[in-house]
């Protein structure tokens, strides 16, 4: 053995050997053979035949990998002490007592194997972090701390920004009270519009003549009473126990969703975007409640109360929609903006395949749940306003062709132009939204986009195609491009007949049923 080597570097398991061949020392280098035992100063050991230069590297690895070591071990310990100390599982699902799982059992798990990363397929409500996936409850605790739960916590520029819900105000005013009075607000909001519709359609059912009226009217309010329907099974969902009412698009309303999700767009530096969008969503109720009360006026010899509730009351059900409709909106550009930062993510990790797979899970997930809310939603909003619209069209069509005895009044025209500007409005209004809101009628276009984003970096790099080829196979493993039947095609083409074939029952003038306007064909003849 060489004099080369102390005995201050023996004393980590690393040997070099010399062999002095020819009067000169060689290095023996088998790359067959790893590792070896020998007996050296009655410990056993590893030999690796290396250079001089190369030991000293080896030993200063080897020194700072038991280093490492020691570390995670002393944290493992203090990991297993705060796990007893405070009852909670840190990774393993979450508060129980929450009763909100963001992902059904038994739909999980091949998710998990494809991103290998069962341990984000939790959420945890009721911890202190505010964001939902499986954080640690200390967000200023690094131990912990790895590429997958990092990128839950990424801003705009894909900085993990860690925050607790004292952070950011919400600790104040997030509570049960909270909870419960939004309950009672969104059990009233639907009952107020249960009891319009039963007061409204009740009064003209049975009656051919004004058919178009109790569509065109049941469409309205059906728009308006999807959002709290949602809202309130996700509220009951997230008191429920876990394993009751499997049903994952509810994470998409819950508060550390939306939280989540507006850590993206960075809107104290960048600004709350369409602007003009926003405005229209305040100023557009106001215009609808002033021009329904100025019909009802001139319509009615008395306004009652329930005219009064049905106005008011219409006109805070479509703000809140509109409002929610420009939360999704911004759900969806943050998506969009995730995408990108995941897509540099990649780019700028290509030595660590397991991180990236584990990244491209967690935004997959959460995106698969808002495909699956967007695609449910749609369902319901865009064959309803195909049938609003059809019905408004072929009312406009009775009004130009008929002729009825209401046309020699010289009220008829004032109040058709009223009418069909109030009713022509609404129906603009809810369709142009919802269409905004997500870019169309589905979002599937946003990881379509990203899938090609990926293969064009993948086909411009010069290296690491080993990485690439893994990357792209996990990718098309969790794809989500949906090929089944397209069913809000199929309802609003079904939509579009019924208020064709409906619609030609009518022969009679369309006017507002209001049991207190008394007065109105008097009213419209005279």
């Amino acid at each position: 053995m060489s004099a080369n080597i102390t005995m201050d570097e023996m004393e980590y398991p690393v040997i070099a050997l010399w062999i002095r061949r020819e009067e000169r020392l060689h290095l023996v280098r088998k790359k067959r053979i790893m590792k070896m035992k020998i007996n050296a100063q009655m410990k056993t050991t590893s030999c690796i035949y290396l250079s001089r230069r190369e030991v000293l590297g080896v030993l200063e690895k080897e020194k700072v990998r038991r280093e490492e070591k020691k570390r995670k071990k002393e944290g493992g310990r203090e990991k297993e002490e705060r796990k007893e100390r405070d009852g909670i599982l840190i990774g393993g699902g979450g508060d129980r007592r929450a009763g909100h799982s963001a992902w059904p059992a038994g739909k999980i798990h091949l998710i998990d194997i494809l991103s290998d990363n069962s341990l984000d397929s939790k959420e945890q409500i009721n911890g202190k972090s505010y964001n939902s996936p499986c954080h640690i409850d200390d967000p200023t605790d690094h131990r912990f701390e790895c590429h997958s739960c990092d990128s839950y916590w990424w801003d705009y520029d894909g900085v993990p920004e860690r925050y607790t819900e004292k952070d950011i105000g919400v600790a104040t005013w997030n509570g049960p009270t909270s909870r419960l009075l939004s309950f009672i607000i969104l059990v009233a909001v639907i009952m107020e519009v249960a009891y319009d519709n039963v007061y409204y359609i009740g009064s003209i059912w049975g009656k051919q003549r004004q058919i178009i009226h109790a569509m065109s009217y049941g469409t309205f309010l059906l728009q308006l009473v999807f959002y709290p329907i949602l809202t309130l099974a996700a509220k009951i969902k997230s008191w429920s126990p876990s394993d009751f009412l499997e049903i994952s698009w509810c994470t998409v309303i819950n508060d550390r969703f939306m939280v989540n999700r507006l850590q993206f767009l960075d809107l104290p530096h960048n600004g709350i975007p369409m602007k003009l969008v926003l405005l229209l969503v305040y100023v557009f109720p106001i215009y609808l409640v002033t021009l329904r009360g100025w019909i009802y006026l001139q319509l009615c010899s008395n306004f009652s109360w329930h005219s009064g509730m049905s106005v008011f009351c219409g006109g805070f059900l479509v703000l809140i929609w509109g409002n929610f409709q420009y939360l999704l909106y911004l759900t969806r550009c943050s998506f969009q903006r995730q995408l990108h930062v995941v897509l540099e993510f990649i780019e700028t990790h290509q030595d660590n395949t397991d991180a990236c797979r584990r990244v491209l899970g967690s935004v997959m997930k959460d995106f698969a749940v808002f495909k699956k809310f967007v695609d449910m939603y749609m369902v319901l909003m865009i064959p309803t306003s195909i049938w609003s619209i059809t019905t408004t069209v072929v009312w406009l069509y009775y009004l130009s062709f008929e002729k009825t005895a209401a046309k020699d009044s010289k009220y008829y025209w004032w109040f058709q132009r009223e009418l069909v500007l109030l009713i022509s409005s609404e129906n603009i209004y809810h369709l142009t939204l919802n269409l905004w809101a997500f870019g169309g009628v589905n979002v599937g276009y946003i990881w379509n986009h990203f899938y090609l984003s990926l293969n064009v970096a993948a086909r411009n790099s010069c290296s690491k195609r080993s990485f690439w080829r893994k990357i792209m196979r996990h990718l098309k493993n969790i794809n989500l491009t949906n090929y089944g039947i397209n069913f809000t095609v199929i309802l609003s083409v079904l939509s579009c007949f019924v208020a064709l074939e409906l619609g030609d029952k009518q022969w009679t003038l369309f006017v507002v049923s209001e049991p207190s306007c008394n007065g109105t064909f008097r009213f419209l003849l005279n």
